[in-house]
């Protein structure tokens, strides 16, 4: 039975399945797309500081920025963002939340690191977005991010932030 399921049944022990495939030689793989969230995306080597809160989401997004060839730094908000930047880290791209604790939003955060380090790329996330955490937080000051957000899309954008640095927009 070649491409079928055949369940074994062992009563009070649970179900196994074994799955029967045709065989492939190495050649025939060639030339197929990659698969879904594998496609080629554009790397970096910058710095990039993360400003995110909340544990689950720095650990997801940590990981796909060093994924992509970055080196990452972090702050919980925007008082540690700002000491980052202030001690004179590498700091090429700062990549924060719209919504911080502490009364500072990820806005006002990214107007002062600019002011104290000119040149900084900033790239603005949200998942507030539709309903004006964005938008109309900044009217096209930033270059935003609207979460949730693929791991391409975020390495398109953190490369757009760094474009729009080398534009001088």
């Amino acid at each position: 039975m070649t491409g079928a399921l055949r369940p074994h049944r062992s009563y009070g022990v649970g179900t196994t399945f074994t799955l029967f495939l045709p065989r492939c030689d190495d050649g025939a793989v060639e030339g197929l797309a990659p698969a879904a969230g594998m496609e080629t995306v554009p790397r970096g080597t910058e710095t990039v500081l993360i400003v995110e809160d909340n544990e689950m989401v720095l650990k997801v997004v940590r990981e796909i920025i060093a994924e992509l060839g970055y080196r990452v730094l972090h702050a919980a908000d925007a008082g540690e963002a700002l000491a980052i930047i202030e001690s004179g880290a590498s700091v090429d791209i700062l990549f924060s939340d719209v919504a911080m604790p502490n009364g500072i939003s990820g806005i006002e955060l990214a107007r002062e690191a600019l002011r104290r380090k000119p040149g900084l790329g900033v790239l603005i996330t949200s998942g507030y977005a539709a309903v004006g955490g964005i938008d109309d937080a900044h009217s096209g000051e930033f270059l935003s991010i609207a979460t949730p957000y693929s791991r391409r899309d975020l390495a398109l954008h953190l490369r757009g932030a760094l474009a729009r640095l080398e534009r001088g927009a």
